[in-house]
């Protein structure tokens, strides 16, 4: 379905959109029914999706490091981007991949995860 270089991700609760990323990694709708697809302005390359709103007007987007996280709700046909959280979190420390984060647009409440690694310390006494 689509063209030989689109990954489809998200769907449309309308059963008829796909929002997704071709080979170029720019952001598309593909409609399944016309096989036409459309680049959605403003989502940036390292921005993930999560879902489509439930107006079905935008998608929810996030972008993340290892110690933040922000999820936005990008306008399809505008690309009009709204930023509805940001999220640190309590402990930063040992932080080494980006953060993985799901919110629920009807709530606003969130979820997220992250991976920590942290060292062991070794006292060493007596040395010269």
């Amino acid at each position: 379905m689509g063209p030989a270089d689109f990954i489809g991700v998200a769907v449309a609760k309308d059963g008829n959109r796909i929002a997704g990323r071709n080979a170029s990694a720019e952001a598309l709708v593909l409609h399944r029914e016309t096989q036409k697809v459309q680049v959605i302005p403003g989502i940036e390359l390292q921005e993930t999706f999560q879902e489509w709103t439930k107006d079905g007007q935008a998608l929810l987007v996030f972008s993340a490091t290892p110690w933040e996280a922000r999820i936005y709700r990008v306008e399809v046909a505008t690309g009009k981007r709204t930023l509805l959280r940001t999220v640190e979190p309590g402990e930063k420390a040992g932080s080494i991949l980006p953060m993985r984060l799901a919110y629920a647009e009807g709530s606003k409440t969130y979820a997220y995860s992250t991976v920590r690694i942290l060292g062991t310390l070794y006292v060493a006494e007596g040395l010269e």
